[in-house]
């Protein structure tokens, strides 16, 4: 009889695989000029009204000097633009360009795609129970 631990353990080694396979085969979709890490920076920028490099920082995990020199990247390459507040002039709102929001565009296309082929042989039904494990395992009741 399998004991729960062996489960888990089974389920741990499948989920690494799958976890390695997904990154590898989106670094292969992104264009040569954006890394991975730029664009979940700029896919969080372009889901927050008003976005700071603070909230970068906090999201990524990262010094606030290393989130800084992300962002850089990022404005350098006219994805993002930086909005100083109304309010308070020593606040930075960092807003996604429409060359940001074109290229985020481009980018989910290819993303939604790969998921596609990946999942091709799985069935409407599977995939609806799929989700629904994965919502319960992160404590959703979607």
């Amino acid at each position: 009889m399998v004991t729960d631990k062996e489960k888990v353990l089974v389920l741990d080694k499948a989920l690494q695989k799958l976890t390695k396979e997904i990154g590898q085969r989106f670094a292969a979709i992104l264009p040569d000029n954006i890394t991975p890490n730029q664009f979940f920076i700029l896919l969080h920028i372009a889901s927050i009204e008003n976005c700071k490099a603070a909230d970068i920082a906090e999201c990524m995990g990262v010094s606030p000097a290393a989130a800084s020199n992300m962002i850089e990247r990022l404005y350098k390459n006219n994805w993002i633009d930086r909005v100083r507040s109304e309010g308070d002039r020593r606040v930075v709102w960092l807003r996604i360009s429409e060359k940001g929001e074109k290229l985020l565009k481009e980018i989910q296309e290819k993303k939604i795609e790969m998921f596609l082929t990946g999942l091709k042989n799985v069935s409407d039904k599977e995939m609806d129970f799929l989700i629904a494990v994965l919502n319960k395992i992160l404590g959703k009741k979607e």
